[in-house]
């Protein structure tokens, strides 16, 4: 992060670039680390909604079961 503040504000040893190569450095920083990062962070998130997707399905399943099974035993009582 230091790094892309330092292009940014033109300080450390990004003063003496132009705000051109500034700027493409910048964009080489976004393509090359905070894309993947990003990148990451999303696969992360997707599957942990479809794991508590998965988790919620499996939830109705047993509470179905649990009613079915109520039923029967009240028809047999």
């Amino acid at each position: 992060m230091g790094r892309i503040v330092e292009l940014h504000k033109g300080t450390g040893d990004s003063e003496k670039m132009s705000f051109g190569e500034r700027a493409d450095a910048l964009n080489e920083l976004f393509t090359e680390q905070l894309i993947p990062f990003f990148r990451d962070i999303n696969a992360a998130n997707i599957e942990a909604q479809v794991e508590e997707q998965l988790y919620y399905q499996q939830t109705l399943e047993y509470q179905n079961r649990e009613t079915k099974a109520d039923l029967i035993k009240q028809k047999y009582e």
